[in-house]
């Protein structure tokens, strides 16, 4: 569950997500913001569904009913979620493409439309400027969450339009619980845990072939340092 993680890693980041659900005081457009591996993204996803659930348990998202399923899965209608990276800007079609969603009735009941930009700091700059337009004529049923490791590429008018949420490193240790308990050996995962900072790369990398054979050869070293 989001929300035991968060609870668990990110203490500060929960109780203002929490005061905010319990007191409904929202904000209209959020940055999470951190160094990589923090649970940015799942906080963005976690916050949606608790927008949209209808079993909402301590006014944070149930996570297991179907509304939650869908906005995780990236399927549900009134939730877009763009994605920068690297070797993928966001370009200003992509926020048009926002814009023009929301500018339409909700598809479905709860009447509220989310946004969520995961690497705001990979939108071009006439991409930032097209959003800056709309953080700037808020609209009450429009909820829009950024996340970011790095500020320095994102307008400072887009900043100060945002409520910020700031996630600490998270330690070693949590991530090497929570691959033991999705299955991982825990050999492997104390050693992924202090290389990568992701949970779910460490599971994919757990399970590929590539990381066992190197494993392997790095076990039959140790054990038999004459033979390589």
């Amino acid at each position: 569950m989001i929300k035991d993680l968060l609870k668990k890693t990110q203490p500060v980041v929960y109780q203002a997500l929490e005061n905010a659900l319990t007191n409904r005081h929202v904000s209209h457009s959020y940055l999470f913001l951190g160094p990589a591996g923090t649970p940015k993204k799942q906080a963005a996803l976690l916050m949606a569904q608790s927008l949209l659930c209808e079993h909402a348990r301590d006014d944070f998202a149930c996570e297991e009913c179907g509304t939650c399923r869908r906005v995780a899965a990236g399927e549900h209608l009134d939730v877009v979620l763009l994605n920068g990276e690297p070797s993928h800007s966001i370009k200003i079609v992509d926020t048009h493409q926002l814009q023009s969603q929301f500018s339409q009735t909700a598809y479905e009941k709860s009447g509220r439309k989310i946004g969520i930009i995961s690497g705001a700091e990979y939108l071009t700059v006439d991409a930032q400027n097209d959003l800056l337009k709309f953080l700037e004529e808020p609209s009450s049923d429009v909820t829009m969450i950024l996340t970011s490791e790095n500020t320095d590429r994102i307008l400072p008018t887009i900043l100060s339009r945002c409520t910020l949420i700031p996630f600490l490193p998270t330690p070693n240790g949590a991530y090497y619980d929570e691959a033991v308990a999705a299955g991982v050996d825990p050999q492997d995962a104390y050693f992924l845990a202090g290389v990568v900072r992701d949970p779910q790369e460490i599971q994919e990398l757990a399970a590929d072939r590539s990381y066992e054979a190197a494993r392997d050869m790095l076990k039959e070293y140790v054990q038999n340092p004459d033979r390589l």
